[in-house]
């Protein structure tokens, strides 16, 4: 996984209730760029819709940094489409990194063990993603008083060593 990705594919449904609102609630203002792609997360068709959409992403939008698959929770039963055979193999065929979030903190999917970061849900999915530009800015920080102090240091030194000149060669002006 790139260490400040930007250009993020999100596989998700636009219908469900806590997922895709739960992401972007906590994805933070790091001028991310989202390209959304809308797939059924449950029943028949959804196996069907996760893999196009990570072959879509694959094979149009190959300078996307990662993919971010994610559900919010549900019953054992309708989270089966995770645990498909299709789906972990397009997960681990995808040339971009997948960051899979399929449910609750509980639930492991084969789709999150194939995938190169398995959050627990969709809100640690944006929190994996903010982490590097968090831990950036404060570092920033850090680093700029770090160099404000060197070049205070830096001065009083150079002003030291002028005024000793000074003082040396108004001595052998008085000689």
């Amino acid at each position: 996984l790139p260490r400040f990705c930007q250009r993020i594919g999100l596989i998700t449904s636009q219908y469900g209730k806590g997922a895709r609102p739960d992401f972007w609630k906590h994805l933070g203002n790091y001028d991310f760029q989202i390209y959304f792609y809308d797939v059924r997360v449950e029943g028949l068709s959804s196996i069907d819709d996760i893999v196009k959409a990570i072959r879509w992403f694959n094979e149009n939008m190959t300078d996307i940094d990662v993919l971010v698959l994610i559900r919010g929770g549900g019953s054992w039963e309708s989270l089966q489409s995770f645990n498909s055979e299709q789906v972990a193999k397009a997960i681990f065929g995808s040339k971009i990194p997948v960051i899979c979030g399929v449910g609750h903190e509980s639930d492991e999917t084969i789709a999150d063990l194939v995938a190169d970061i398995r959050a627990s849900t969709p809100t640690h999915a944006a929190k994996i993603l903010n982490d590097p530009w968090e831990l950036a800015s404060s570092q920033i920080i850090i680093f700029k008083k770090s160099i404000i102090s060197s070049a205070n240091r830096i001065y009083k030194n150079v002003n030291e060593t002028i005024n000793g000149f000074e003082k040396i060669l108004d001595v052998k002006a008085l000689r």
